[in-house]
């Protein structure tokens, strides 16, 4: 049997032995399911642009099932979900602060975004202390130096630490004017 005669052998064979076959495949994953796994994983970790272009072709292949799966798994863990996302919000204070503001911004059309680490180094450079009336407080604000309402952007460098009352009474005033009626 030459090679052409052996291919259109093993093609015939492939197509009556179809169940079978996929039988065997099933079982074989199945006793070696960690080994491929890991190697799945490997190629995925040296191929990340395909793997992303393979994930998002299966997900608009499957999309209705998928978010069928998840509106289900939501419906069914509604109390688990509702615990997560509350150690979620208490564990994140900060970063969840940091990511609202950012969102605030934005909807101002100002342009520009800072870290929840940022924000935090900026604190400690200021030893936690109100830029305007130099007390200690463990909670302080974001203040714009120039306010985004007057076209100042929402990065780390036009912000300071400033506590609640004196950020509510600069409010939108630029610098120098709330400066000269607090003097």
């Amino acid at each position: 049997m030459n090679k052409l005669e052996r291919k259109e052998y093993n093609k015939q064979y492939a197509q009556k032995n179809k169940e079978a076959i996929n039988k065997r495949r099933r079982l074989h994953y199945a006793d070696n399911k960690e080994i491929f796994t890991e190697r799945a994983k490997e190629w995925r970790k040296q191929h990340p642009e395909q793997a992303k272009i393979i994930a998002r072709r299966k997900y608009i292949k499957n999309r209705d099932k998928i978010l069928n799966h998840v509106m289900e798994y939501r419906n069914t863990h509604k109390e688990e979900i509702k615990e997560r996302n509350k150690r979620y919000r208490e564990n994140n204070k900060e970063a969840l602060n940091v990511a609202y503001a950012n969102k605030r911004a934005r909807r101002r059309s100002a342009i520009g975004s800072h870290s929840a680490d940022e924000w935090k180094e900026l604190k400690e450079s200021y030893l936690q202390m109100c830029v305007y009336c130099n007390n200690k407080f463990d909670k302080l604000d974001r203040d714009h130096i120039t306010p985004l309402i007057h076209g100042g952007t929402n990065y780390i460098d036009n912000i300071v630490p400033a506590c609640t009352s004196c950020n509510s009474k600069k409010n939108s005033k630029s610098l120098l004017l709330f400066m000269l009626q607090e003097v």
